[in-house]
């Protein structure tokens, strides 16, 4: 996966693309609220909620460690927070840069 030079802890959409190409196995979370999610989301996104990612420790359980993960919000200030949250817990995880607005009016 390329990241941007300024931030190795991120991925673009083109990236995300790439992967979904490759077959590498991934793990793409949601972290906006459920009214967001409902509004629509990413093709086989989990959706975990940044405040139950960050309060609720298990929710961490079925998530598979050994795959990347690629975390998306609205524009990028929450899955931020929750990448460093995830690395901070060991996980190998991505902040996606999307502005979702803009691919999803």
């Amino acid at each position: 996966m390329s990241q941007p030079e300024t931030n190795p802890d991120c991925i673009t959409l083109s990236d995300l693309q790439g992967l979904f190409e490759s077959g590498i196995p991934f793990t793409l979370i949601d972290v906006r609220e459920p009214h967001e999610w409902a509004s629509g989301h990413l093709e086989g996104a989990q959706h975990i909620p940044l405040g139950q990612l960050l309060t609720a420790p298990e929710v961490l359980a079925p998530l598979n460690r050994s795959e990347p993960m690629v975390v998306y919000c609205q524009h990028g200030i929450r899955s931020m927070n929750a990448v460093r949250y995830l690395r901070d817990k060991g996980f190998d995880a991505f902040n996606l840069l999307v502005d979702w607005p803009s691919i999803h009016p």
